[in-house]
């Protein structure tokens, strides 16, 4: 991965619909790639849904119980969280020259990337011209309105694993 840039984007979304419960990105599934990338050599950048701050889940926190050396890294980590403090948009970074895309999960994305018009074309367009497009756990709710640049749905054809509600 050195020299390679990679665009990770989160959610925005911090509720867990009208409940209350608090959400976001689950820390894990956005620490544990950010580090394999980094430490990889490629360049990492971080962006949200709508631009500030990435929520995070509150179970996927230390102090919720055992959390993995990967989330206490990025905890740790001045540059990170102040990366994950001032996310720009996802508008914001679309035309910047990525070499990939990873979607993280968390219930938050369920409620925000679906409704991303930026992402849809984003995701579409890094397939299209073969690039990477990855997601974990409730990240695929990205790939929901993504079509590529004939109108096919990105995931036509296709064998996705992914939460279906």
């Amino acid at each position: 991965m050195i020299g390679r840039r990679v665009l990770i984007v989160a959610t925005s979304h911090a509720e867990m619909g009208g409940t209350g419960h608090k959400t976001g990105v689950w820390l894990e599934e956005l620490a544990v790639p950010y580090y394999a990338l980094k430490d990889g050599g490629a360049e990492v950048t971080l962006a949200s849904a709508r631009g500030g701050a990435i929520p995070f889940d509150p179970r996927s926190l230390p102090d919720q119980g055992e959390v993995p050396e990967a989330a206490r890294r990025f905890l740790d980590d001045k540059d990170a969280m102040r990366a994950a403090r001032t996310a720009p948009s996802v508008d914001q970074v679309a035309g910047q020259p990525f070499d990939a895309l990873f979607l993280p999960g968390g219930h938050g994305t369920m409620w925000d990337l679906p409704d991303s018009d930026a992402l849809a074309l984003l995701v579409g367009s890094y397939l299209d011209d073969r690039r990477v497009v990855a997601a974990v756990c409730h990240g695929p709710a990205g790939l929901v309105r993504a079509k590529r640049g004939d109108g096919r749905p990105v995931v036509e054809g296709k064998r996705v694993s992914a939460f279906t509600n």
